[in-house]
């Protein structure tokens, strides 16, 4: 069955329409709409993804493939439950061609709209005013779509009774799972680019590539030449006992320590330690600069200076990584079988890490880093 006069002939009550007052098979034009759907949406969402590099428009096409997929998977059962449920008797096939004429026939016009929205997508880049663009072709799309699928329903099926309610029950439910598909498969639309982009949502629920980013995220900061964070670390009863506030530049540090009770070390509030140099002062002698050696501050610089503190134990080469999205931050967790557990906070505007949490599960302190510059 052609699906092009299939499609286009329900305008002047032919086409599809013929075919199921007659009672013809549908299986061609079933088959034909999937392949059309799939095809179209994969090609505008390729074109929508191509001014943000490959992966991104390969990504872009998958999804849309996908969404499509599922949509109608989902879609046509509703379908046929609901016309069962109100009384209706029509075959699968006759019922099935409702959301596949939607599909099919909002899919041929993404697809015909993806030259423009390739050169859109070329020339505009991130612009975010691009997203209006994409609103008007894809409302069109489906206003088109849902015109097609009304007047089938009205012209294809003799009997009229109880047909109007299944109709609308079933286009509501697939509108909602379109919706559901469309935040289950990665904002495939943001036109920014987001910790998402080259994986998805679901990936990153998975851990597919999580540790690789966790890893990017600390080589960064220890690569940074200006910084500057909040180095916190508790005891087991949850007991501050180490605050710190660094401030690096270059190889240069200032280190203001509010707090130090360490177990077994002299405690310490509201001091200073300079590292100019590679030459090591505090201020510990009742507010008097006095130079000091590396050992002797040890205690205060080994736990709270780059390498270390955005290092992960050796450990978490075989940890299980997670990734969410939620408001405006991404976090990363990791979990080593000995339950140690990292986490990892980005913030979504600048991508830069906000938070740095290391939790232990045996007597050790947990250290906690907190990145308030970057």
């Amino acid at each position: 069955m052609n699906i092009f006069a299939s499609l286009f002939g329900i305008f002047r009550q032919g086409g599809l329409v013929s075919a199921i007052r007659e009672g013809k098979q549908l299986r061609g034009f079933a088959i034909s709409a999937i392949l059309v759907s799939i095809l179209g949406g994969g090609l505008y969402g390729l074109a929508m993804g191509a001014g943000l590099g490959i992966d991104t428009a390969v990504n872009n096409s998958l999804k849309m493939g996908l969404i499509v997929v599922f949509g109608l998977l989902f879609s046509i059962p509703i379908f046929w439950i609901a016309y069962r449920l109100l009384g209706r008797e029509e075959k699968l096939s006759q019922v099935a061609a409702i959301p596949l004429t939607f599909g099919a026939s909002v899919s041929i016009l993404l697809a015909i709209t993806s030259p423009v929205v390739f050169m859109l997508s070329v020339l505009a880049g991130f612009s975010p005013d691009a997203i209006y663009i994409h609103i008007v072709i894809i409302d069109l799309a489906v206003i088109v779509g849902f015109y097609l699928g009304g007047t089938l329903v009205f012209h294809g099926f003799p009997d009229r009774k109880r047909l109007v309610a299944p109709n609308v029950i079933g286009f509501l439910m697939m509108g909602v799972i379109i919706v559901v598909l469309i935040n289950f498969l990665s904002p495939f639309l943001s036109l920014q680019p987001t910790f998402s982009v080259g994986t998805d949502r679901l990936k990153d629920g998975l851990g597919i590539g999580v540790a690789q980013k966790a890893d990017q995220t600390l080589a960064a900061i220890n690569a940074a030449d200006h910084i500057s964070y909040k180095f916190q670390t508790t005891n087991q009863n949850g007991d501050l006992i180490q605050d710190y506030t660094i401030n690096r530049a270059g190889e240069d540090y200032l280190i203001d320590v509010h707090l130090h009770t360490v177990p077994g070390e002299a405690s310490h509030s509201n001091k200073r330690i300079w590292i100019v140099d590679n030459q090591h002062y505090t201020d510990f002698d009742d507010g008097r600069v006095n130079q000091v050696t590396r050992s002797e501050i040890a205690a205060y610089l080994d736990s709270s200076l780059p390498p270390n503190v955005f290092t992960l134990p050796a450990d978490f080469h075989t940890a299980a990584w997670r990734a969410y999205e939620s408001r405006s931050q991404y976090t990363i967790t990791g979990t080593t079988q000995a339950l140690i557990q990292a986490t990892l906070i980005l913030d979504a505007s600048s991508m830069r890490l906000a938070d740095f949490k290391l939790d232990s599960s045996d007597k050790s302190p947990t250290s906690t880093t907190h990145i308030t510059e970057i």
